[in-house]
């Protein structure tokens, strides 16, 4: 998940992040136990930080932690240090990691435990929906080519964005090539085919709903449909 927010835990707290109690509040990630049973649990990364992560200088510093208390989250944000720069960039890595050279920063925790889990699971699954994402992180898009790439006619890779948003993106030219690579063909088609065709355009390895998300009736069975084929 490359949202900061925290939608799907609110949806159902029974998805494993990684993090433990330490007692009460925060919760500490134990690396261990993630990489021993993330393949046989539901998981939920937060592969760029999350609007519950924090530090807690009484356990460790400038390590991230999880807070259930929001509040609590954002005030020990407080305790960073000054922030260091490297080629005129702020180099640190927080709870939320934004803007450019995010790749940079992966080489922490939780986030490069994360990483490994999103790439294990793309080289051993061959279907992937990915919603709502604008084509920005050039690593995520490096691991999606790496998915398709290594299944080949066996991939399932299903879009969902709404076809107005993947418009406004196809300007800014990362989510138009990436979309191209996963269809096999420009783009532009698919979306006209699904403008004329009820918001959904098929193929054999790839498919896009533009009718965004949330999805129901029609376009759902479709898709399970779709990834099951």
């Amino acid at each position: 998940m490359l949202n900061y927010d925290d939608v799907i835990e609110r949806v159902s707290d029974g998805f494993y992040d990684g993090f433990a109690p330490m007692g009460d509040d925060p919760y500490v990630f134990v690396a261990s136990e993630f990489l021993n049973s993330f393949r046989e649990r539901e998981i939920l990364c937060h592969l760029h930080g999350s609007i519950h992560f924090g530090y807690d200088p009484e356990i460790l510093k400038y390590e991230i932690v999880k807070w259930d208390d929001l509040s609590k989250a954002a005030e020990s944000h407080n305790v960073l240090r000054p922030p260091t720069y490297a080629s005129g960039e702020i180099a640190d890595v927080g709870p939320i990691l934004s803007g450019l050279r995010k790749a940079d920063k992966l080489n922490s925790v939780p986030y490069a435990y994360y990483h490994y889990a999103l790439n294990d699971t793309l080289a051993s699954c061959p279907r992937l929906v990915v919603i709502g994402y604008g084509g920005n992180d050039t690593h995520i898009n490096f691991w999606i080519r790496q998915q398709k790439g290594h299944w080949g006619p066996q991939s399932r890779i299903a879009v969902v964005n709404r076809v107005s948003e993947c418009e406004a993106a196809l300007k800014e030219g990362l989510l138009g090539q990436l979309l191209t690579d996963l269809a096999g063909a420009p783009i532009a088609r698919w979306l006209d085919q699904a403008r004329a065709d009820s918001g959904v355009s098929l193929g054999s390895t790839f498919a896009l709903f533009g009718d965004g998300f949330p999805m129901e009736g029609e376009d759902l069975d479709c898709l399970v449909k779709f990834l099951n084929s």
